[in-house]
């Protein structure tokens, strides 16, 4: 390979790294991109960006962050570093540093659409005041999503035939039909849609896998597009007629929330992807129920607000039928675990839970990473832990399980703790279906995406799980441990409770939604 020795353009560290990646030789391509950016070769900047894809494929996310360190300290202007830094501050959990990276990269180059974005979902998880949360996401999109709304706001929609006259024809939008948590929502309304009065589209934004297959076979059309521009996008929703179109992103991976601001249906709907408000005026409604949303609570949204007496269905993992006796009969002492994403675990959620055990010297705390390796999940956590005299010899952290590992903990751990001010989602789901109570805290009421468990908890029945306060859920925590009992009762009650709720009523929450598509269209002249 010819690498222009002696040109001052040439970086031959960064062109070996690239062949060794076509070779399929990660660890060599490695070594050549650090020797690039340690050796300031034109193309170093590159090679880092390569070089913590790399990491981050991996989830060494500490490696990173120490790389990170050293690119700022060498080029502390480049905004690029900063915004990278804070993501992964996130991923780790510590948002604080995480905003903080945020604000110092949008100092240096203020238009960063998803720095802006990430910084505004940070602080929003950081307070519990609705009004604030809906002033911090209205910012961003009058400062990146107004504008496209502005271009595209006489759109007509009267070439549309009457709805009398047809079905109507619903879009659902999402990077997630995959094995992701959505799937366990979305499927039982795919199954029970009655298709003689809707013709039912998925729209795929992401790469598929196997449970794209399953959910395929389940919907009448099914459109990826992956590859497709927003603008080819709306040019395909517009082409179909669509009435309804729904998204089950909000502001996560694989949004295409640029083609509802250009007003691709004239209805527009968000629903269970993102528990805050949008705050994008485009969005005329949000599905959600009382439980999430309680009256008094418009405010905090841009959107509308549908109220459902349950805001969707929850459909169990198959194969996952099983149940355990808790475990602490066998173990001689009570164990907890945290089986939610790294990134819900605030500093105020383990400065709880390090008082717990701190205060319970006869109990245990088991903690589930979203790391990939043993090595990056002790990394991503010890520390934290360990900054609130955590025992650390009764805490065992792990890497991210596999769903059937994952379902099975119940057989290792006697309850579940939930982390606040963002309490688990789909988790609480899974976790009361392995036959685990969860000990939650109703911390902020009056927001969906703090009281989701408690919601939950309080709806199957199980309201002895919620605690109102900080000191209540340590004094719970320490009943539970003083009284084993207590736990085996709860664990009795478990599933039996969800399953007979409203969310494992798949047919009538499918009723439910279509009748509130009726309204809807009715209410819009469609």
């Amino acid at each position: 390979m010819a690498f222009r020795a002696g040109s001052k353009m040439s970086s031959p560290f960064y062109e070996i790294g690239l062949d060794q990646i076509a070779k399929g030789n990660q660890g060599e391509a490695q070594k050549a991109f650090i020797h690039s950016f340690d050796n300031d070769e034109p193309d170093a900047r590159k090679a880092l960006i390569h070089y913590l894809h790399m990491l981050d494929r991996g989830r060494d996310l500490q490696a990173a962050m120490d790389l990170l360190q050293r690119a700022i300290e060498k080029q502390p202007k480049e905004h690029a570093w900063l915004s990278i830094l804070a993501d992964m501050c996130a991923g780790t959990g510590d948002i604080g540093k995480a905003i903080a990276y945020a604000e110092k990269s949008l100092a240096l180059k203020p238009h960063q659409e998803t720095t802006a974005l990430n910084l505004a979902i940070w602080k929003a998880s950081q307070t519990t005041d609705g009004k604030q949360i809906k002033d911090l996401f209205e910012n961003w999109a009058e400062q990146f999503i107004a504008p496209i709304e502005h271009q595209h706001q006489n759109v007509s929609f009267k070439h549309l035939k009457p709805i009398k006259d047809r079905r109507i024809k619903i879009a659902y939008i999402s990077g997630d039909f995959k094995n992701h948590s959505v799937r366990y929502f979305i499927e039982p309304h795919l199954i029970h849609h009655d298709t003689s009065k809707f013709e039912i589209h998925a729209i795929m934004t992401m790469e598929e896998d196997e449970i794209s297959e399953i959910l395929k076979a389940k919907v009448e059309h099914w459109h990826n597009v992956k590859n497709m521009s927003d603008a080819d996008l709306l040019a395909l929703i517009r082409q179909l007629e669509i009435d309804i179109l729904v998204d089950l992103s909000g502001h996560t991976e694989g949004n295409r929330l640029k083609v509802f601001a250009m007003r691709a249906a004239p209805i527009q709907i968000t629903w269970f992807g993102y528990m805050n408000t949008l705050g994008i005026k485009s969005m005329d409604y949000r599905i959600t129920d009382i439980g999430m949303c309680p009256p008094g609570t418009e405010a905090n949204y841009t959107e509308k607000l549908v109220r459902f007496q349950c805001m969707s269905s929850y459909l169990p993992p198959a194969h996952c039928e099983k149940q355990y006796p808790s475990p602490h009969h066998h173990n001689g002492h009570v164990t907890m675990v945290s089986l939610n994403n790294s990134r819900k675990l605030s500093d105020i959620t383990l400065q709880t839970w390090c008082d717990i055990l701190n205060e319970n010297t006869n109990a245990g705390l088991i903690i589930i990473s979203t790391e990939r390796t043993q090595e990056s999940a002790h990394q991503e956590l010890a520390a934290r832990l360990e900054k609130y005299n955590a025992p650390m010899d009764r805490v065992a952290i792990s890497a991210r399980l596999n769903m059937m590992d994952f379902m099975q903990m119940a057989s290792i751990a006697d309850f579940a703790l939930d982390p606040f001010p963002i309490t688990g989602g789909t988790t609480t789901y899974h976790t009361l279906w392995m036959g685990m109570p969860i000990l939650t805290i109703n911390y902020a009421a009056n927001l969906g995406v703090c009281s989701s468990t408690p919601a939950t908890m309080q709806a199957i029945g199980m309201q002895s799980c919620i605690a109102n306060s900080i000191e209540e859920y340590k004094n719970k925590a320490k009943e539970w441990i003083d009284n084993p009992q207590m736990i085996d009762e709860l664990r009795q009650i478990a599933r039996p409770h969800l399953a007979k709720c409203v969310l494992l009523e798949h047919e009538e929450r499918t009723l439910e939604l279509e009748e509130a598509y009726f309204q809807l269209v009715n209410a819009n002249g469609l």
